[in-house]
Order: structure tokens, then C-alpha cells, then sequence
């Protein structure tokens, strides 16, 4: 039995039980073999199947999603977020990991973050994550995550208290990292190396 995001089995009662994996969160068929094991089409992470003892994904290697919105390509490796947000502007609510490829093959990076729109490698090892909504995501070299939006940076939140701190683009440079903040009245702003941010007002509005 499905829903658009979540699985149950009957049991030998008729009492429905959730099928719980991480795995599966867009299931589309499932069926169970003659050894009891659960084999389930999932939109976005493929074949998955309980074989093992635990759910397993089978999937050719590739991005976790079908439509990139961005592919950003450094230091011989590539990254490929989903986005994003609409014509109007309007974030897509859209829950795709981080994807990158090194060494010849894909991998999902899991964020907790949606609508990411960029992302940036920065010169110490960090990893900058656009998000259409909450902001930027600082990821340093040792793992520890920082998120700035509006109450720790001059990002701007367009309709506060709800997330809408609209990041549509980054781009490294020698004095730091880039970041447009979409709608903002100063919506092009500079992450110094030092950590201190420098914010321009320009003559039009930062759209995409």
C-alpha cells in the first residue's frame, strides 16, 4: 500500500505496518518476491530492495535528480544542485540533495536545506551552499556547518519572520565570496576572507 511518500505492508493479521528506509521517500511500485522480500521503485533513488537485511538502493550511478539547475565544475571535480525557484521568483520547495562528481563517479551530499541554487568551493577548504530561502551554508573543512541569513549577516530576509533569504548565485574571487541576495536593496554583498562582509547597492535589483 502507498502514498505519494510513504509505504506500508499488510501483515499475516491484515494490519498495515510502515515500511521505514531512508531510502524510500518517493515511492511509485513495490512488490514482494517469493522470499519475502520487498522490492520498491522509488522516483528518487531507484531500485530499492530489502535483499541484504537492509534497504539497499540499485541505481546507475549518476545525480539523484533528472534536471539540473546548476552544474559548477572546480578543482577537476563537478557539483549539480536542482534549485531553485520559478519565473516569478517563487522558491519550489525542492528537498534534492547535493550532488558531486570526483573520481569518476556521483555521489549525494544529504542537506537538511532545500532549494539549493549554487555552490562554491572556498580557498581553506570550505563548501558554500545557496539556498533559495534559508540563506547560505558555510560547510568548513572539519565538517562544522554554519548557516547565514538574516540574523547573523547583512543577508536580507524579504518577508521575515518565515525563510525568505533568496541566494540565486556565488562566484569566488581573490578577495572572497560573492553572494546575490535576490530582491534585496543591497543585493550583492562580499564574504571577506577575515569573515566581515562588505554590501552594494546597485542601480537594479539582483534577479537571478
Amino acid at each position: 500500500i502507498g502514498s505519494a511518500a510513504d509505504l506500508w505492508t499488510l501483515n499475516t493479521s491484515g494490519v498495515a505496518e510502515p515500511v521505514i528506509s531512508g531510502n524510500i521517500t518517493l515511492p511509485q511500485a513495490a512488490m514482494e518476491d517469493e522470499q519475502n522480500k520487498l522490492w520498491v521503485g522509488d522516483n528518487r533513488y531507484g531500485l530499492i530492495s530489502d535483499l541484504t537485511g537492509n534497504f539497499v538502493s540499485y541505481i546507475p550511478n549518476g545525480p539523484t535528480f533528472t534536471g539540473a539547475f546548476r552544474l559548477k565544475s572546480e578543482n577537476g571535480n563537478m557539483h549539480a544542485v536542482a534549485g531553485g525557484f520559478d519565473t516569478a521568483g517563487t522558491p519550489l520547495g525542492n528537498g534534492d540533495d547535493l550532488n558531486l562528481f570526483e573520481n569518476g563517479s556521483w555521489r549525494a551530499i544529504s542537506k537538511t536545506l532545500t532549494d539549493l541554487t549554487d555552490v562554491e568551493e572556498g580557498l581553506n577548504g570550505e563548501t558554500f551552499v545557496a539556498t533559495f530561502g534559508s540563506g547560505l551554508e558555510r560547510t568548513d573543512a572539519s565538517g562544522n556547518i554554519t548557516i547565514f541569513d538574516d540574523t547573523n549577516s547583512p543577508l536580507q530576509n524579504l518577508n521575515p519572520p518565515a525563510k525568505n533569504v533568496f541566494i540565486s548565485a556565488l562566484e569566488t574571487s581573490a578577495n572572497g565570496l560573492w553572494v546575490a541576495n535576490y530582491g534585496a536593496v543591497q543585493p550583492l554583498h562580499l564574504l571577506q576572507h577575515d569573515g566581515t562582509w562588505l554590501s552594494y547597492s546597485l542601480d537594479q535589483l539582483a534577479r537571478y
